[in-house]
Order: C-alpha cells, then sequence, then structure tokens
C-alpha cells in the first residue's frame, strides 16, 4: 500500500530510532538468509560478536591499538604495516573466520 510506504518514509526521515531499527531489523534478515543458505549446503556459519575489535588489530603481527573513527588509515607502531582502516578489518574477520573454522574441524 502506498500510503504505508509514505508514512514509513516519513516517519523514517524524521526519527532517527525508527531508521536504526528499520536497518537493523534489515541486517538481522540477511544474518538469518545467511544461515539458512550455509545450513542447506552444509557450510559452517562463523559470525564474529558484535564488538570484536577488527579494525583495532594489525592484520600483518596482531598488534592491538585503539583507532578512534576518524582515523581512516591503520599504521601499526609495531611492524610499521599502513593500510586502509576498512581493508585492514576485513582482513581481520577472514582471519577470525578462517581460524574458528579450523577449531570446527578439529573436534
Amino acid at each position: 500500500n502506498l500510503d504505508v510506504l509514505s508514512r514509513m518514509q516519513k516517519k523514517m526521515s524524521t526519527n532517527s530510532s525508527f531508521r536504526r531499527y528499520v536497518s537493523q531489523v534489515s541486517f538481522y534478515g540477511v544474518i538469518q538468509e545467511m544461515k539458512w543458505q550455509c545450513k542447506k549446503y552444509g557450510i559452517p556459519f562463523i559470525q564474529a560478536y558484535r564488538m570484536f575489535p577488527s579494525s583495532q588489530y594489525c592484520s600483518s603481527c596482531g598488534h592491538q591499538q585503539k583507532m578512534p573513527l576518524n582515523r581512516r588509515t591503520y599504521k601499526c607502531p609495531e611492524c610499521g604495516m599502513k593500510m586502509d582502516r576498512d581493508l585492514n578489518a576485513a582482513k581481520n574477520l577472514y582471519l577470525y573466520g578462517k581460524e574458528n573454522v579450523a577449531t570446527l574441524y578439529k573436534k
């Protein structure tokens, strides 16, 4: 119904908590779909816990440092590695998944 859609759009444009709720529900749906697809094809589903500090670890040596959100480049003081913050976080999440899959198959 277009009336419902227009009311939702109006509510989302004025209410940030409602907008956040809708995005979280949508993200939850994506996660549920991924879990279902993994189960269907026999693939282990590994989800990092919500507060996993993926952007704070060096993906090269493992050193951890605090990273303010406005800093977009990760610079490791230990090994000297420099990388985009998001790419570094993606590599850390990949490594997290790889390590956890390995422990699933060792059991």
